[in-house]
C-alpha cells in the first residue's frame, strides 16, 4: 500500500460534529411538523414519544454517518499498526485522506511517514549488517590463512607475524569507524560546541592532509578561505573535514591537486573540496554517503572502507549542515554547508 499523496481537504472533525447536529435538528423538525400528528389531550403522550423517537432516530444517523469516516481510517490505522508490529514492514494506511477529517488524515499521514522511516531504518541497519559481515570476512580469511601458513612453516614466521600486525592493524580500525558511526547514528550524541573560526580548522587539517598528500604525489591547495565564525562541536567537525579531504586525495590521480576553498555565504560557510579522480554516476551520488559505499570500479579499487564519508554525513547533519556531492569537469566536488555564526 502506498502513503496516501493528496493534503486532507475534508472539514475537521469539529466542524462535522456541528454540521452533523444542526442537520439532525432542521430535519427532525421537519419530520415532526409533516409526519407526527399534532399532540392532543388524548395522544399527547404519543404524540411526544413519537417526536423523540423522530429526534432520536435523526440524530443518530447524522452522527453515525459523520463519524463513520472516523472510525474507518481508524480500523485500517490499527490493522496497518498490526502488521507493521508482525514484522510486515511495508504495511501502510491506503485511506484517501481527502475524505476524510484533518486530524485523522494528518494521524495517517503521520503513521505512514513513521512506518516509512521505520522501514527505511530496518533495511539500512540490515545492510549495514551484510557490509560489515562482508569486510570482516576478508582480514579474518587473511589472518587464517597466516596461521595455516605458520604452523606448516615456523622457518616463516616472521612475514607471517607481520600479516598478523597488519590484518589486526585493518580490523581495529574497521572496528573503531563502526564505534564512530553507530555513536553519530545513536541518540545520545552530546555535542561539545563552541565557538572557532571554520578557516582555522579547514588550515589545520589540510596541514595534516598534505604529508599522506605528498607522499602519493598529490598536493592539496586552500584555493579561497574566508573567516567563518562557527559554533560546533571542533573535534567531531574537524574528523567530518578530515574524513572528506583525506576521501579526495585517495582518489586524486598522482601530481594532481585537490582544491579547497571556504567562503562565508550570508547565514551559512560553505567548504568545497574538489579532487582530479574519477566522476559518479548519478546514482552512485545519491548513495555515496550510505556506510561502506565505495563507487563504481573506478572508486573501488584504493583501499578503504567505504566510512569516512558517512561519519561526515552524519557528523555534519549533526550540526544542522548539509553535505553534497556533485561532478565538475575535472572530478568531484563535496561540499558542506554549515550555519554561520552571527
Amino acid at each position: 500500500m502506498q502513503i496516501a499523496s493528496k493534503q486532507p481537504r475534508a472539514g475537521g472533525l469539529v466542524w462535522r460534529l456541528v454540521a452533523a447536529f444542526w442537520i439532525s435538528i432542521g430535519v427532525s423538525v421537519l419530520l415532526i411538523k409533516f409526519v407526527t400528528p399534532e399532540p392532543t389531550d388524548a395522544n399527547f403522550v404519543w404524540s411526544l414519544l413519537a417526536r423523540i423517537g423522530v429526534v432520536a432516530v435523526v440524530s443518530g444517523t447524522a452522527f453515525l454517518l459523520a463519524t463513520r469516516s472516523i472510525t474507518r481510517p481508524l480500523a485500517w490505522l490499527r490493522s496497518a499498526a498490526r502488521n507493521l508490529g508482525e514484522g510486515k514492514l511495508s504495511a501502510r494506511v491506503a485511506a484517501a485522506t481527502d475524505r476524510v477529517p484533518h486530524e485523522v488524515g494528518s494521524l495517517v499521514s503521520e503513521f505512514n511517514a513513521m512506518a516509512e522511516r521505520v522501514e527505511e531504518l530496518v533495511s539500512s541497519q540490515r545492510q549495514l549488517i551484510a557490509d560489515v559481515s562482508h569486510e570482516l570476512r576478508s582480514p579474518l580469511a587473511r589472518l587464517t590463512l597466516a596461521a595455516e601458513l605458520l604452523r606448516r612453516s615456523p622457518e616463516d614466521s616472521t612475514e607471517c607475524l607481520d600479516r598478523f600486525d597488519q590484518e589486526i592493524t585493518r580490523l581495529n580500525l574497521l572496528i573503531e569507524r563502526l564505534l564512530t558511526l553507530s555513536r553519530l547514528e545513536s541518540s545520545v550524541v552530546t555535542l561539545k560546541l563552541e565557538s572557532f573560526d571554520f578557516a582555522d580548522l579547514v588550515s589545520e587539517v589540510i596541514a595534516d592532509v598534505q604529508f599522506e598528500a605528498s607522499a602519493k604525489g598529490c598536493s592539496v591547495h586552500l584555493v579561497r578561505s574566508e573567516e567563518c565564525p562557527v559554533r560546533a562541536d571542533f573535534s567531531l567537525l574537524r574528523s567530518a573535514v578530515e574524513n572528506i579531504m583525506r576521501n579526495a586525495v585517495q582518489y586524486s590521480p598522482g601530481a594532481s591537486s585537490v582544491s579547497v576553498s571556504l567562503a562565508c555565504e550570508g547565514p551559512q560557510c560553505r567548504l568545497s573540496v574538489e579532487d582530479h579522480g574519477p566522476g559518479l554516476s548519478e546514482k552512485d551520488l545519491r548513495q555515496m554517503f550510505r556506510p561502506f559505499y565505495r563507487g563504481d570500479a573506478a572508486r573501488r579499487d584504493t583501499q578503504g572502507y567505504g566510512l569516512g564519508l558517512a561519519i561526515a554525513s552524519r557528523a555534519v547533519r549533526l550540526h544542522n549542515g548539509i553535505i553534497s556531492a556533485a561532478n565538475t569537469p575535472f572530478g568531484l566536488a563535496v561540499s558542506i554547508l554549515l550555519p554561520a555564526l552571527n
